[in-house]
């Protein structure tokens, strides 16, 4: 999503682009397209989250109400029970799937949103965030702050780090949040005194400049690393040393020479990938001739760099290489390991020339 190359348009305050380069779940960069879009999420968030009088208390995050929602739920909870007179709207922002379920029997006294298409456009409705998440992106508390939110995390939270200018908007709990909440909100809460040390502190401290080369730098590896699997799919297609038939072998049918190698290039996840041609161990390999090859395909590697003799390299007897025809009468003993159950001993046999 980084890599996407869609525009982004200028955000107000200096930590607008931040905003866009939020990885989880919906981003402006979806919204990028036009400005018009990002108005036009405003307007519907707000028929939805806004009412006259009412204040807006954001929280952003998964939508797990055990772990990441937890203390906004119970600060909601104990904000309706001991300042019921007080109209206050408390808001989820979920940052994940926007197709994950939504059990909304936990998320008494929250209006949960989960499909919001601009973090920017939901943050100039909040007249407070509160950070609770303890994996989460920062980012949006950042945002928020350079925006002239409050915002009040608690101790464990992925973003109390970023409140370090701030100490005293930390705190222990939810209970301890809730009283703060109420006390901010009390002060017409972008007029409290915090907002304004918040939004200073971050335009002036090194936080929003090292989360926006941080951005950069992923964008930087994202786009090299593309790079770098185009290259390594490309050279294992035009080597003949590359068999396909082993990239998908459950599947017993035959695959074009780029869909396996693209297969193969972008395998690295699992716990053992598969060898791209017979006999070469890509671990071996990696561990002894790609100490500053970055994190690359060894198999490519190892072609372009003219195939490297080395204990990563067994010689196999491949379909291939036909022997010539032997006297007759000669007796071979054969070991076969064969990883097709599916088949029988005599299809097997027959595919490989031999007479059971």
């Amino acid at each position: 999503m980084l890599a996407s190359g869609v525009p982004v348009p200028p955000g107000p305050g200096p930590a607008g682009p931040l905003t866009r380069a939020q990885p989880l779940g919906p981003s402006d960069f979806s919204m990028a397209r036009s400005r018009r879009a990002i108005v036009d999420e405003l307007e519907r968030l707000r028929a939805i989250v806004t009412s006259p009088g009412t204040a807006v208390v954001m929280g952003f995050g998964p939508l797990d109400p055990v772990v990441a929602g937890a203390g906004f739920r119970e600060c909601a909870r104990l904000f309706q029970e001991h300042r019921p007179g007080r109209a206050v709207r408390f808001v989820w922002i979920a940052t994940g799937r926007a197709d994950d379920p939504i059990d909304r029997a936990q998320w008494p006294n929250v209006l949960v949103l989960p499909e919001v298409r601009s973090h920017e456009a939901a943050l100039r409705l909040a007249d407070l965030v509160l950070a609770t998440a303890p994996h989460d992106v920062p980012l949006l508390a950042l945002d928020a702050m350079a925006r002239g939110v409050p915002v009040v995390a608690l101790a464990g939270a992925a973003a109390a780090p970023c409140l370090a200018a701030t100490p005293d908007a930390v705190v222990p709990d939810a209970s301890a949040m809730m009283l703060l909440a109420g006390d901010i909100l009390q002060a017409g809460a972008r007029r409290h005194p915090l907002a304004a040390r918040q939004q200073a502190a971050v335009a002036a401290g090194p936080t929003m400049a090292a989360h926006a080369a941080a951005v950069a730098g992923l964008v930087e590896a994202a786009t090299a690393a593309i790079g770098r699997a185009r290259l390594d799919i490309a050279t294992l297609i035009h080597d003949d040393l590359f068999e396909p038939d082993l990239q998908a072998p459950d599947s017993m049918q035959p695959e074009a020479r780029a869909v396996a190698a693209r297969r193969h290039v972008q395998a690295r996840s699992r716990a053992a990938p598969r060898r791209p041609f017979p006999g070469f161990h890509p671990d071996l390999y990696r561990a002894a001739a790609m100490a500053d090859a970055g994190d690359g395909n060894p198999g490519a590697h190892f072609v372009r760099a003219g195939r490297p003799a080395g204990p990563w390299q067994r010689a196999v007897i491949r379909p291939s290489l036909r022997a010539r025809p032997q006297p007759t009468g000669l007796r071979v003993a054969i070991h076969l390991h064969i990883h097709y159950p599916g088949r029988g001993r005599q299809d097997t046999a027959g595919d490989i020339g031999l007479v059971p």
